[in-house]
């Protein structure tokens, strides 16, 4: 019985220690390797001082921007980064991805759930690299830039949606993307 409650108090203190580092202690080191959140997609020889100066797709079907007006009296949850079709996109932090083939709304879609209650989203996407549920870390390639769900329309500009969620409450992409001192 002695052993029998050893056992059962190790399994417990390590399954405790492992609760702590996961919940509590690993947002604090990911917040320190990875402070902020990078471009999804490469602009070559542009840094991003300014809200105006990220590449926002503006077309004959409406804004890009966080918090823009959409039909059903709904607001644009994200912000769509002009791009060319089929240009990569790259994980803005490292996380837990997967891969969603939505034919409305998204299209072809990645979510990356990271460490502290943090996700991100790619959509409208070509294509994914994703193919199961994986790690992916900050910088690497996720998929393409596509056409794919309500992005469909010759009249839209090619581009990534892209979102930043803490708790699922969306944020505005542009405040995180700025390089700031």
């Amino acid at each position: 019985m002695k052993i029998f409650l050893k056992c059962f108090f190790a399994i417990f203190a390590t399954s405790v220690v492992l609760v702590l580092l996961i919940f509590f202690l690993s947002p604090v080191v990911y917040r320190i390797i990875e402070p902020r959140f990078a471009m999804p997609i490469r602009t070559p020889d542009k840094n991003f001082v300014a809200v105006e100066d990220l590449p926002v797709r503006h077309d004959s079907y409406g804004d890009g921007e966080f918090g823009a007006k959409r039909r059903g009296n709904r607001k644009h949850k994200g912000l769509d980064l002009a791009a060319g079709i089929k240009s990569p996109v790259y994980a803005s932090k490292s996380g837990w991805a997967r891969s969603y083939a939505i034919p409305a709304g998204y299209g072809n879609l990645v979510i990356i759930n990271h460490p502290g209650g943090w996700q991100t989203r790619y959509g409208h996407l070509h294509e994914s690299v994703i193919k199961k549920f994986q790690w992916v870390g900050q910088g690497d390639i996720i998929g393409s830039v596509g056409r794919s769900g309500n992005a469909n329309s010759e009249g839209i500009v090619p581009h990534l949606h892209f979102e930043i969620r803490y708790k699922d409450n969306p944020l505005d992409p542009a405040e995180f993307l700025i390089e700031r001192d």
